[in-house]
């Protein structure tokens, strides 16, 4: 029990605020008899949703039919408090990205930033810190707002075109575009997004890619998407709430130590790992460098028969590992191979990716990466994803 909940209850009858609110989701007796909660009590306000869907049929190939998966609260993903906002800043749709992206969100994160930019740019927030624009959940809360023309279903358009949206070619399930930097002519020059280990968890981080649609490497920026704003734009820092100066390296070396691999994106792998039997995690058969050669050299038809052989070998491995619970070692080689994917529907790399990648999840239970990976199989791989992009900031900055 944390020191705050061991304090004296109180002996009047009129029981504090919880000094969280409206973003406590503590839901124990102890706690609820101590403090009170008024937007739970409201009618008007409720709780945070938990939405769960199930899907009789998948709308494209590759996602798993009948399998139902739920978004869960922050609570329940994460064991440490979720901070109070140190003014009202709180926008009651906050809990609409978490109902249509079916996974939590850093509702003060977005609305820190959101708040700034309505200030910024009052007729159009969305390009308030041009060149960078503003994409995603903050499309989805200006839309249902009524600052941007539409609603929620116009601003995807269909299920596919939600689990897309400004998303690059080589971007992982693992992450989500909520911001686009915008160069000469409209062309992006770079994306920032949400990174995830866990569809049911709050992002881990934010990550910046390249701009064009065939850069694999991420750079792992901070944690929070108001605290890279502060870096990218200083005279912003103090409106965000966020110092000027931020220690990259160093949650760079944290984020490290939560891997239990590394790959070739930067991003890591984390799943559970227990040290002591050994079990969750086992290496790659394959040296690194000779795993990237020879997907390489498998994209442009150069591989030889030991390289060939080689990988199907690491494949073989990859199954063996499955039936002993060592998941991580597919979930890593399928995002090494989703790092080198074709462009040509039969390639054996994305092949084998969508294999391999699709039964890693499974098994983790990552089943919404698993629809965000047909999704883009099905929509990103095959198709120039750089030109529509283009278009689609050009939509937003005519707003």
């Amino acid at each position: 029990m944390r020191k705050r909940d061991r304090e004296a209850a109180p002996t009047d009858t009129a029981k504090p605020v919880c000094k969280y609110e409206p973003y406590c989701y503590r839901s124990s007796e102890e706690h609820l008899a101590r403090f009170s909660h008024p937007s739970r009590d409201a009618p008007a306000s409720p709780a945070r949703p938990i939405v769960t869907r199930t899907r009789s049929a998948s709308p494209v190939r590759g996602a798993s039919p009948g399998r139902s998966f739920q978004s869960a609260s922050p609570a329940a993903s994460s064991s440490t408090a979720v901070p109070g906002p140190p003014e009202p800043r709180v926008s009651p749709l906050s809990g609409l990205p978490d109902a249509v992206y079916e996974m939590p969100h850093p509702t003060e994160d977005l609305n820190i930033v959101l708040t700034l930019a309505r200030k910024l740019k009052p007729d159009h927030p969305l390009t308030a810190f041009h060149p960078i624009v503003l994409v995603g959940p903050f499309m989805l809360l200006l839309a249902r707002e009524g600052d941007v023309s539409g609603s929620p279903s116009a601003v995807f358009g269909s299920d596919v075109a939600k689990w897309t949206h400004f998303r690059f070619r080589l971007d992982p399930p693992e992450l989500q575009t909520i911001a686009v930097k915008v160069g000469e002519g409209g062309a992006p020059t770079a994306h920032y997004c949400f990174h995830r280990d866990d569809p049911a968890a709050l992002p881990t981080m934010v990550v910046s890619g390249c701009g064009h649609s065939d850069s694999p490497k991420f750079a792992i920026e901070s944690p929070s998407f108001a605290q890279l704003l502060s870096l990218l734009q200083p005279q912003h820092a103090e409106a965000l709430g966020c110092q000027r100066h931020y220690d990259r390296a160093a949650f760079q070396k944290r984020r490290s130590k939560l891997c239990v691999a590394a790959t070739y994106s930067s991003l890591g792998v984390c799943v559970p790992y227990n040290k002591k039997t050994e079990l969750g995690y086992r290496e790659m058969h394959m040296e690194a460098d000779d795993l990237y050669k020879a997907l390489t050299d498998i994209n442009t038809a150069r591989c030889t028969k030991a390289q060939k052989a080689q990988f199907d070998d690491q494949l073989r491995m990859n199954d063996i590992s499955n039936d002993e619970c060592d998941f991580g070692l597919g979930l890593q080689l399928g995002l090494e191979m989703f790092s080198f994917a074709g462009t040509k529907r039969r390639n054996e790399v994305t092949h084998q990716c969508v294999r391999v990648l699709d039964m890693a999840y499974m098994l983790l239970g990552r089943d919404l990466f698993r629809h965000i990976l047909a999704c883009h199989a099905a929509e990103n791989w095959f198709t120039p994803s750089l030109e529509r992009t283009r278009r689609e900031l050009e939509a937003i900055i005519a707003i």
